[in-house]
């Protein structure tokens, strides 16, 4: 698999939370743009005959127009349209989504704090500052084992699936192998060890020996592991929600800047709010003249030119009259489906900047500034085109509530496959680790114990790394098949799943 075959994927890996591409192909999707189309056609008059909006009444005209910018292939019929929400509506929505994350993350830390406390409270130093304040290293340390994982997924992939050609769900195993491993070494780099429990040896039995060994909420290595998943959350869902306010300000040129848009506002009441009406004809356009709708006679053709023109030349004038378009602008030849909706919809601010800047004094030329802008919106468009193919929808029709899904999906799953694993592994430990009055542990013995336990806890490692691959597989092949609620859905019951898993590994649950 080559670069270039493998751009979507990468594309799918760089999103938060998971999310990927389809494996049936990109196809034209909204805010794509084929190259071809804006290359000027050295024969414009066999383009205007071809035009869908010359010879026809104005009630066709406007069918005609509809459907040759909405539906100009068959194909394309499953693209969903972009929704017709103002950008800043849209952003005050997706502010939720941090509002309720850290909302979530709080109830974890008062849940673990308060309901799952020593049932005994004595009064040596390790347990004299109930409720415990936060523990700011393995919070650091888990949060430096996420940026750590983030860091080598790209180079990872690039390897594994660009140079040894391995398919994409082996190099996302091989990731999910790395991310477990990097969170099992935090656990380690920390030095968690099970024997922190309240029950200490004044005071337990001499049968509840074998009782500390075993993974406890009253053991102080529980709060350790829950602020080292603490730690991974944190960044993980900062970093995907600034990722998703990246992905929405790539649509800022093609939505609406408030809530009528651009082209209802510029046609008649009547006509605006029912295109083709069934008792509209060409008569009635032409009977009374005089009458309360003077703008009848509006020329249908020069505001559709208006609108897909002013996206390839914005500086032109914005109506143009009939012959002006006849003779020296007909209607470029453009793939409308496949084209942003800028065409459609021009946006206020694009015009503004360019009306305030002419004819300055700057050190850039008006042209060289216009090529500047239309270079940007194509990266604009590919950026889009990448990321619907990602999702199989573009990001802003997916409902706040998604958003929020899937951070609080994470945020189980990072807290549940980590208590999982420490509690496995510590409990393996512990068992290798002398318990009573024995000698002095030299580096040899440490080593081994280590690398016992190490061994021991592979089973559950294994089943860890399986369980997570087939989730990042649902989020970087099978998304555009099954849709973003399905796999939001899914992700949500696997993490719920495994978040009362690890609850259960640490008896928190009887």
């Amino acid at each position: 698999m080559g670069l270039k075959a493998s751009g979507r994927s990468l594309a799918s890996l760089m999103i938060g939370g998971g999310g990927g591409g389809s494996g049936s192909g990109i196809g034209s999707k909204y805010g794509a743009i084929s190259s071809p189309s804006l290359v000027p056609d050295p024969n414009p008059k066999s383009r205007r005959s071809a035009s869908p909006l010359v010879g026809t009444s104005p009630r066709d005209r406007v069918r005609n127009y509809r459907e040759w910018s909405e539906v100009e292939d068959d194909s394309e019929d499953d693209i969903e349209e972009l929704v017709d929400v103002p950008y800043s509506t849209i952003i005050r929505n997706y502010a939720l989504v941090p509002i309720v994350s850290l909302l979530f993350l709080v109830s974890l830390v008062v849940l673990f704090t308060l309901c799952w406390a020593p049932s005994n409270l004595p009064d040596d130093p390790p347990h004299a500052s109930y409720p415990y304040p936060p523990h700011i290293p393995e919070l650091l340390v888990g949060a430096a084992a996420w940026i750590v994982s983030y860091s080598l997924r790209v180079p990872s992939f690039l390897i594994t699936s660009s140079f040894l050609g391995l398919p994409l769900w082996l190099s996302t195993m091989l990731h999910v192998t790395l991310e477990e491993a990097l969170r099992w070494g935090a656990l380690i780099l920390i030095g968690i060890r099970l024997g922190g429990s309240p029950c200490g040896e004044a005071l337990c039995g001499e049968g509840d020996v074998a009782r500390i060994l075993e993974p406890t909420t009253q053991d102080e290595a529980f709060r350790q592991v829950f602020w080292v998943a603490v730690g991974w959350a944190v960044v993980e869902v900062c970093w995907s929600v600034s990722q998703g306010y990246e992905q929405l300000a790539l649509y800022r040129d093609v939505l609406p800047t408030s809530s009528p848009s651009a082209a209802s506002a510029l046609l008649p009441r009547w006509l605006a709010n029912d295109p083709y009406p069934s008792d509209f004809s060409t008569s009635r356009i032409s009977s009374d003249p005089a009458s309360e709708r003077p703008n009848l006679r509006l020329d249908v053709e020069s505001i559709s030119h208006r609108y897909v023109h002013s996206a390839i030349t914005p500086d032109e004038p914005a109506f143009a009259s009939s012959s002006y378009v006849d003779s020296k602008h007909p209607l470029p030849r453009i793939n409308m489906s496949s084209l942003s909706m800028s065409t459609v919809r021009p946006t206020e601010s694009r015009g503004n900047s360019n009306g305030n800047g002419g004819g300055g004094g700057g050190a850039v030329s008006g042209s060289e500034r216009r090529l500047d802008e239309e270079m940007q919106l194509l990266i604009n468009i590919q950026s889009r085109t990448e990321l619907e193919a990602v999702f199989g929808v573009p990001p802003p029709n997916i409902p706040v509530f998604i958003s929020i899904l899937q951070r609080l999906d994470s945020i189980l799953l990072t807290v549940g496959l980590t208590l999982l694993l420490s509690s496995s592994y510590l409990s393996q430990l512990s068992h290798a680790t002398p318990t009573s009055s024995s000698p002095i542990s030299t580096t040899t013995t440490f080593q081994h114990e280590y690398y016992e336990a190490s061994i021991q806890t592979l089973p559950t490692f294994s089943i860890l790394v399986v369980l997570h691959t087939c989730l990042s597989v649902m989020w970087t092949e099978l998304l555009p098949r099954i849709g973003i609620h399905t796999a939001s859905y899914v992700g949500l019951m696997v993490s719920l799943g495994v978040f009362f898993a690890g609850l259960a590994g640490w008896g928190a649950l009887v």
